[in-house]
């Protein structure tokens, strides 16, 4: 009995000896799937219980096999949260991990998946990607002319400042420090703009004080002064040509009542009252993102305005700048922070997708008006605040895809557009799931490379690093076509604001026409370059390019090589002959200029004080063979007129 005794007290003994020395439990790899994007770094965390202290190893596996991973490599192979940087394709695979107690006992982990879409590469380095800011929007344009895009960030707390970056011939960025960025001020959005049809790019900032910065030349920006109207804190805005005149206009948006301000063409703006432009300036509603677009290709820009708290605003452009609201279908919204337009259909007519609190999709019915195709189109309903969705063909097979970036919501969405009037969520790594408070998207192609790149504003008030991601298609074996049209305008507004641009292309042995209208605002605070990109698919040239711009002038090219960015000067195919200049003087020091030649086209008037620098004045039609601009006057004590047929 004693022999049974002990050896029962042995083994019991035993028993408890080896509870106390159980190998780690619970063990937990978070997340169990991760998708990323090219050069990011993707992360895991492994949770145990037991007695510590533990060390760790980190394997890796896939088809080929498995192997630890190296402490030398990457010290965190030997830690309980692994970071694998600059993450490439031959790192996609599954990752566990083995843990070891301070008893010597082991137990390994499930295994985790690793995905890694070649589609975009982040970028990690640079002012761009490793400024923390409280970023509301981006927008992007080359301001000092030299054939590179820039960004501007409008940052959204009144103790921070706005950011330029300026893109150096290497790639890079730089951070600019001038008018634009020395000010601390609570910014929302940045909407650049040839104002005064001098050459070079302006820019516009709303915020809890606007302003506006003149470009002298070079890529230098002045603060300008403004009238307290055009100064009183603005949420958003849009730069458009309301009236065909060849200046572009200001559109602003506000808690109240908006404000519309007609370009005078001498650096002034006239304020518009409901009696001249109709109720867009008196709806006294939470207004927020507007969008200019014509929307029933009457050459008149139309005007939709999204608002939170009420029903969204549409108003047709009856000609001259005076508008109209209209309910046009599904249109307006019954409440939308915004709305961006594209043709996604290549029907010839813009659709409109509004956000906030519900993503919806309005196809156009040929100027007609509007169906809520959401439900049809995406095959789901589209929920979650989104403020700064973007279209863009970021394949180039000829059909625009969306991007929705959401504000402290789900994970953002990609939709790449099926060609058949519907889209099919995809995973594009990186840019589904980072980002803190992401707010306003946008596609560029900053290298020029062909392919669309994608940025994301994100921080809202709270500093947060923005996201760049270059489009890498490219590399990955893409080798669709694209072309880009840039316009400069000389009777139309010199960004060509309003102008739509058509492309006629044989893709997939199929001839598929697209249009881009050209816009100062796509979404939540801007995000546009003046530039107008298509995806060409397997076509190799352009078979028809059409321009037709705001002055009414319709512009041709025929059989057009692929792959290159085109730069098209607003011109009338019939101005051979130069016109004659005269000038009268009526009395009270002002002066009567007439120009005669060819009938039926437009005539340019412009003024000079010095000879070197002219500014456009007039814009007439040629009827008779003679047409007049004045009487005018000026403050100068000498003035120099000339005219032009473009």
């Amino acid at each position: 009995m004693r022999t049974k005794t002990l050896l029962l007290a042995l083994a019991t003994a035993l028993a408890g000896l080896v509870a106390s020395l159980a190998q780690p439990s619970d063990l937990r790899v978070i997340p169990t799937t991760l998708s990323v994007s090219l050069g990011v770094t993707a992360t895991f965390r492994v949770y145990a219980a037991g007695t510590t202290p533990f060390t760790y190893q980190w394997w890796f596996t896939n088809a080929v096999g498995e192997s630890p991973l190296h402490g030398v490599e990457n010290p965190s192979a030997l830690g309980n949260i692994l970071n694998l940087t600059n993450v490439q394709v031959a790192s996609a695979g599954g990752y566990y991990v083995v843990v070891t107690d301070a008893n010597s006992l082991s137990a390994t982990s499930g295994v985790v998946t690793l995905g890694v879409d070649p589609t975009f590469v982040k970028i990690t380095e640079g002012h761009i990607a490793t400024d923390r800011e409280p970023s509301q929007s981006g927008t992007w344009c080359d301001y000092d002319n030299d054939g590179l895009l820039d960004l501007f960030v409008a940052n959204g707390n009144p103790a921070a400042r706005s950011s330029l970056y300026h893109q150096e011939p290497d790639g890079s960025f730089t951070r600019v420090t001038n008018a634009v960025t020395s000010r601390s001020l609570n910014s929302w959005a940045g909407l650049w703009a040839d104002y005064d049809n001098d050459g070079d790019t302006d820019l516009f900032v709303t915020g809890s004080l606007n302003e506006l910065f003149s470009n002298g030349g070079n890529g230098q920006l002045l603060s300008t002064t403004l009238p307290p109207q055009m100064a009183a804190a603005s949420q958003n805005g849009a730069w458009g040509d309301i009236d065909g005149d060849g200046w572009l206009d200001l559109f602003l948006t506000t808690s109240g009542n908006d404000r519309l301000f007609r370009n005078l063409g001498d650096g002034n703006f006239q304020s518009l009252t409901a009696a001249e432009a109709g109720p867009l300036v008196s709806d006294g509603a939470n207004d927020w993102i507007p969008a200019f677009c014509d929307y029933d290709n009457d050459g008149n820009l139309d005007l939709f305005v999204g608002c939170l708290g009420s029903p969204s605003f549409l108003y047709r452009n009856l000609g001259g700048g005076r508008f109209e609201k209209v309910r046009a279908g599904s249109l307006p919204a019954a409440q939308a922070a915004g709305g961006v337009w594209a043709d996604f259909n290549n029907d010839g007519y813009f659709d409109l997708f509004t956000t906030t609190p519900v993503g919806a999709l309005h196809l156009n019915l040929a100027g007609q008006g509007f169906q809520d195709v959401t439900q049809a189109a995406f095959g789901r309903a589209l929920s979650g605040n989104a403020y700064g969705p973007a279209w863009g063909d970021y394949d180039n097979d000829g059909d625009l895809d969306l991007f929705i970036p959401y504000y402290n919501g789900p994970t953002n969405l990609m939709f790449r557009n099926n060609g058949d009037g519907t889209f099919t969520s995809i995973g594009v790594g990186s840019p589904l799931r980072e980002g803190t408070t992401d707010e306003a998207a946008c596609w560029i192609d900053y290298d020029n490379d062909g392919f669309l790149d994608l940025f994301v504003a994100c921080g809202e008030g709270s500093p947060a690093p923005n996201l760049l991601y270059h489009n890498n298609l490219r590399a990955a074996g893409n080798s669709n076509h694209w072309f880009k049209v840039q316009l400069r305008g000389t009777a139309s507004n010199g960004s060509g604001i309003g102008a739509k641009v058509y492309v006629l292309a044989t893709i997939g042995n199929q001839q598929v026409r697209q249009v881009r209208q050209i816009a100062s605002n796509g979404g939540w605070g801007g995000g546009l370059q003046f530039v107008a990109h298509f995806g060409l698919g397997d076509a190799t040239n352009v078979d028809l390019v059409q321009i037709e711009w705001p002055s009414g002038i319709v512009q041709e090219l025929s059989n057009v090589p692929a792959n290159q960015i085109l730069t098209i000067t607003e011109h009338q195919a019939n101005a051979t002959n130069a016109p004659s200049l005269t000038a009268t003087n009526p009395g009270n020091d002002s002066v009567q200029v007439t120009a005669t030649g060819p009938t039926n086209l437009l005539y340019v008037f412009e003024a000079s004080t010095n000879l070197a620098q002219w500014t456009k004045v007039a814009v007439r039609t040629n009827l008779t063979g003679a047409v007049e601009y004045g009487p005018a006057t000026s403050t100068s004590s000498q003035r120099f007129y000339r005219v032009q047929v473009p």
